[in-house]
């Protein structure tokens, strides 16, 4: 696909002959546009006359209100012909052409050799370097290191999920529209600048940066520019300049005459201590000097933007360096252990087999002990000489239960990504997870083992922040006869016909209870032509998502969440029934996939006092699946609505109820 920058370049080289001649035969260019040698050209995108004539960008770069700028993303620099993230590029780490050594990987762009919390170091296929991968939400890295989801996946808790509907693709660990999402502009992380928005996949300008204002297609200073002098449209003669929005002869004090510009030659980014000198991509000039920008959160170290929580050559201020074998935590330098050691001092200590540490930092074992386990048991001689439980492999004793070299028996060696659990090898488990009866498992959120292996919930609650909490207990309703025609119900309100992507905020009616919070009469729901409400209250009409997720939207009640374009009268919300057994019904009438033709008619139900939900499919014949469910506030907890309970996305079923009942 070509991009944008080089058609505008295209157009700009086009427009030199769009000027006229003037009754004496000079060229008079048509506003925004001037004269530069022979041809006109518009100074504010022109790559060969980028702020001034004269004045061409780099290779590869663009020029943007008069500005050369790198043709990389916003997080990414134009190294060697090649965009590149410094903050992880192996071959330009923190700068171009800075390379990290074998054995090192680039971690915010300084060479380490290991990662911080909460990623992991990934080996790439081929011998081709290692990444730093956060495996909860790495879709090429899921779970695991190079464990791939599958094209149109998420990875969500390590986990890959269903994927988005038809018209988003996944980034990270939520469904985005690459055709107007800023943060993902026609690929993921692909971020529009300041000033632009993403419109057809593609950054176009959307509003003019502080101090300029729209004139035409450009914006412009109308305090310094001369063919826009204190107002659009309004020239200076071609021997005046414009300062102060005024066309005059000379410059105001402090400025200096540029071209055909006054300008300040300590903050001008395009004439930066000197006419001509341009700040380049990521530099601001202040007091006459190019100097690096550093965003929130980073310190300016050098001539690089590092945080100093997290870089291992400036750990808590510029120039501290932590050692080989530490990382920097929080601003310290911290000594970093293999994955089954623990800290013990400044050491790194396996406390199932340490005698000096077993079970846990400090406990020694008594003399003719050994530790086994994390237990200090009576140690045993065995042929050939090793204590029981190890055995001889080669020339030495090891425990082969937990040997990753030796697993199960001698010469038995795991696979990088898994470790040897009671001589078996096992897949690795996340640093979130716990091994519970074998199996890695998310203490924090799991309903069976919560806060520690084997300590269930009961029946109706559910595991958030590792403590069992109210929730909901579900049943699923096969041929269900309770479905409400809120459409024809007596006051009933009919919003979103013929829409996509749409969405409205509605008061309830009484007051309900969510997930133990209290909503108020009153409280402003989020209805959308998408399938799904936001209890919340919070505007957005997302066409797809994962639940749970603590990825916006939360609070979503998902009767059929995917890419839907209603009918008419679109969604119904009526109010049936007297004080205090009345319910609120929100019903999607025949609607369909985008781009589809099958229909499906649902609704949510909301019964006062009671707090029970429930979800009521009439008719389906959509074919794929949609998310259908309820989640938490913050989305840290859920309750599916399909039949297999642990998966959030399937094909309802006409004539069918799912009824979501509150725990005490």
């Amino acid at each position: 696909m070509v991009r944008w920058w080089r058609l505008l370049a295209a157009g700009v080289a086009l427009s030199g002959w769009l000027g006229c001649s003037s009754d004496d035969g000079g060229l008079v260019c048509n506003a925004p546009s001037t004269v530069c040698g022979a041809a006109c050209a518009d100074v504010s995108t022109d790559v060969r006359n980028c702020g001034a004539c004269g004045t061409a960008c780099g290779a590869g770069a663009r020029c943007v209100l008069g500005r050369c700028l790198s043709p990389c993303g916003d997080d990414q620099t134009y190294c060697n012909g090649q965009c590149a993230d410094l903050q992880t590029s192996q071959e330009h780490c923190g700068a171009c052409g800075t390379a990290c050594a074998g054995g090192t990987l680039c971690v915010d762009g300084a060479c380490a050799v290991s990662c911080p919390a909460g990623a992991t170091r990934c080996e790439l296929a081929g011998g081709a370097g290692a990444i730093c991968a956060n495996v909860t939400n790495n879709r090429l890295h899921c779970g695991g290191c190079n464990r791939a989801c599958a094209a149109g996946q998420l990875c969500v808790g390590g986990v890959c999920r269903a994927g988005c509907p038809e018209g988003s693709a996944a980034c990270q660990d939520r469904c985005v529209d690459l055709q107007s999402d800023n943060a993902n502009c026609g690929a993921c992380r692909a971020t529009c600048s300041q000033g632009f928005s993403c419109q057809a996949g593609r950054c176009r300008l959307a509003e003019c940066p502080a101090g300029t204002m729209a004139c035409g297609t450009r914006c412009a200073n109308v305090q310094t520019d001369r063919d826009n002098c204190g107002r659009c449209g309004m020239a200076c003669p071609p021997s005046n300049v414009c300062t102060a929005g005024m066309c005059m002869a000379t410059c105001a004090m402090g400025q200096t005459r540029c071209n055909e510009d006054c300008v300040s030659l300590q903050t001008s980014n395009s004439n930066c201590g000197a006419c001509g000198t341009i700040c380049q991509g990521g530099q601001i000039c202040r007091a006459g000097a190019c100097v690096r920008e550093c965003g929130a959160g980073q310190t300016l170290c050098g001539d690089r933007c590092v945080s100093t929580a997290t870089d291992r050559a400036n750990c808590g201020a510029c120039g501290t360096a932590c050692p080989a074998i530490q990382v920097c935590m929080a601003g310290a330098c911290v000594p970093t252990c293999a994955a089954g050691q623990t800290l013990c001092g400044a050491v790194c200590s396996s406390t199932d087999s340490d005698p000096t540490n077993c079970g846990a930092c400090g406990t020694a074992c008594a003399a003719g002990q050994a530790c086994v386990a994390g237990v200090c048991t009576a140690a045993q001689a065995t042929d050939p000489g090793c204590l029981s439980p190890s055995v001889r492999c080669g020339a030495a004793c090891t425990d082969v239960r937990n040997d990753n070299v030796h697993c199960g028996l001698c010469g038995r060696g795991c696979p990088a990504n898994q470790a040897c659990v009671a001589g078996i090898c096992s897949a690795l488990c996340l640093a979130s997870q716990q091994r519970c009866a074998g199996a890695c498992i998310s203490v924090q959120s799991d309903r069976a083992n919560c806060g520690a292996c084997g300590n269930a919930c009961t029946a109706g609650r559910v595991c958030i922040a590792g403590a069992c909490a109210p929730g909901y207990g579900r049943e699923l309703i096969a041929n269900a006869t309770g479905f409400i025609d809120a459409c024809a119900a007596s006051g009933a309100q009919t919003v979103l016909p013929l829409v996509d992507d749409q969405s409205v905020r509605t008061p309830l009616p009484f007051p309900v209870r969510y997930w133990g919070t209290d909503l108020a009469t009153g409280a402003m729901i989020n209805v959308t032509s998408n399938g799904w409400l936001g209890l919340d209250g919070v505007t957005s009409a997302s066409l797809g998502g994962t639940i749970p997720s603590t990825s916006t939207p939360n609070s979503v009640v998902a009767v059929f969440w995917r890419d839907l374009a209603t009918a008419d009268p679109g969604v119904c919300v009526a109010t049936v029934g007297t004080a205090p057994n009345r319910r609120w019904v929100v019903e999607w009438q025949n609607t369909r996939l985008l781009g589809g033709t099958e229909t499906f008619t649902a609704e949510a139900v909301f019964h006062e006092g009671t707090g029970v939900i429930e979800l009521i499919y009439r008719s389906f014949d959509v074919p794929t699946a949609g998310t259908v469910g309820i989640e938490g506030p913050g989305g840290t907890a859920g309750v599916s609505g399909c039949p297999t309970e642990s998966t959030y996305s399937c094909v309802p079923s006409a004539n069918s109820t799912v009824r979501y009942t509150p725990s005490p």
